[in-house]
């Protein structure tokens, strides 16, 4: 019923048509590169869609809006796709992010001067090595100690394991040789 030339022409319209239809395809696998999505899943679902539209273009009657129709639906897959992917990277940064202030944050509270705000104190000896145990400590020599305002030098009175009590204070003076006794606390 219909001329063989007309079908004849419809066919290569379709076959010339079906190179357009491949480009949504490079357009979403650009996407894919550019974010990250599952290549397998995506090219999956183009390859149905694209199946199914031949399909029914080999089927049926081709029209115009039927092409149109498979374009749009395309534009809205990417687009969603895109819209997507923007928001859940943009989340992603945004937790990074705040996980980085409240590192920071920790960072900067143990930084020593923040410990010296606090009541802590910095025991170092003439060189200016820090003094970590009693054991560095030596009767009858100056320590620098340091404060979140200012350093300042003290005389050591006692050995390990000494005890000053206030009875004994006016005798331990008394075992201080003339010489320490004239020594006046210094700020540096």
């Amino acid at each position: 019923s219909v001329p063989q030339a007309f079908v004849s022409q419809k066919i290569q319209y379709i076959k010339n048509l079906q190179k357009y239809i491949i480009e949504p395809k490079k357009l979403l696998e650009k996407v894919v590169d550019r974010f990250g999505f599952s290549k397998q899943k995506l090219d999956k679902s183009v390859q149905d869609v694209l199946n199914q539209k031949i399909q029914n273009l080999n089927k049926s009657k081709i029209s115009i809006n039927d092409i149109l129709y498979f374009f749009r639906l395309s534009q809205q897959k990417i687009k969603y796709l895109e819209s997507t992917s923007k928001s859940s990277f943009s989340n992603f940064f945004a937790n990074k992010e705040s996980h980085i202030i409240a590192i920071n944050k920790l960072l900067k509270s143990y930084h020593y001067q923040e410990v010296l705000k606090r009541g802590f104190a910095i025991t170092k000896n003439k060189n200016g090595d820090i003094l970590s145990s009693i054991t560095q400590i030596e009767k009858g020599k100056n320590v620098i100690v340091e404060l979140q305002d200012g350093e300042f030098e003290s005389y050591v009175l006692l050995e390990k394991n000494e005890i000053l009590t206030s009875s004994d204070r006016g005798s331990k003076k008394s075992n201080i040789k003339k010489d320490d006794q004239n020594i006046q606390p210094q700020l540096i």
